[in-house]
């Protein structure tokens, strides 16, 4: 048996709610250390602001993979199939690789910079393209 497999058939709903209380856990230890303010010696001053970004970051890590895990999804396909889901209830279709590639020529910019030199100068031409 794997390691990441849940044992039990009631999808594991206590396993998420530690992920839960952990994220909950950071993010109160993060406020807290921010309200606090820095006191101590200068030099420390960036590993503080260091700890507590990633008290903040480590928080938002935790909640998402409780949101993610509690509602079914654990593999990249369940995530494939709720991106389906979302696009179709939104009424956008997939694109085609074709028209990928026509939306991407058309972000291109139509004016190409060309560098040159005259007279000791350096100068750029921005003609527009057509």
């Amino acid at each position: 048996m794997n390691q990441n497999e849940v044992t039990d058939t009631s999808g594991g709903a206590a396993h998420y709610r530690w992920w839960a209380a952990a994220s909950t856990g950071q993010l109160v230890w993060g406020i807290y250390a921010l309200r606090r303010g820095y006191a101590g010696e200068c030099r420390m001053m960036p590993l503080k602001a260091f700890a507590v970004a990633s008290l903040f970051v480590g928080a938002t890590a935790s909640a998402s993979m409780a949101s993610i895990r509690a509602y079914g999804i654990h593999s990249v396909e369940d995530l494939k199939v709720v991106g389906a889901s979302i696009r179709t209830g939104l009424g956008l279709t997939q694109m085609t690789q074709q028209q990928q590639q026509q939306q991407q020529l058309q972000l291109q910019p139509s004016v190409i910079p060309q560098v040159g030199s005259g007279e000791d100068r350096v100068y750029a031409d921005i003609t527009p393209t057509t």
